[in-house]
């Protein structure tokens, strides 16, 4: 998600809002548990880069159905 202000924008616009959302199902609906949302720290040179390629990587193996893949990352292995 993007927010911010045009100016804000202007000046960082890749700059993107992550937003987590917990769910839980109670009486057959769905309904938000928990929420957060944070920014990027920019404050680290590469912090950025190396949290995308992160996600990126959970992304892949969560599409791959390859949870051990995943729990690597997790358990702190930096292999692929």
């Amino acid at each position: 998600m993007r927010c911010g202000t045009e100016e804000e924008l202007t000046a960082h616009p890749g700059l993107r809002l992550r937003l987590t959302l917990g769910l839980r199902k109670e009486a057959g609906r769905w309904v938000i548990a928990h929420e957060h949302h944070s920014f990027p720290d920019l404050s680290t040179p590469g912090a950025e880069a190396e949290i995308r390629a992160v996600h990126d990587h959970w992304f892949d193996r969560t599409a791959a159905k390859d949870l051990e893949g995943v729990m690597r990352r997790i358990a702190g292995h930096r292999e692929p």
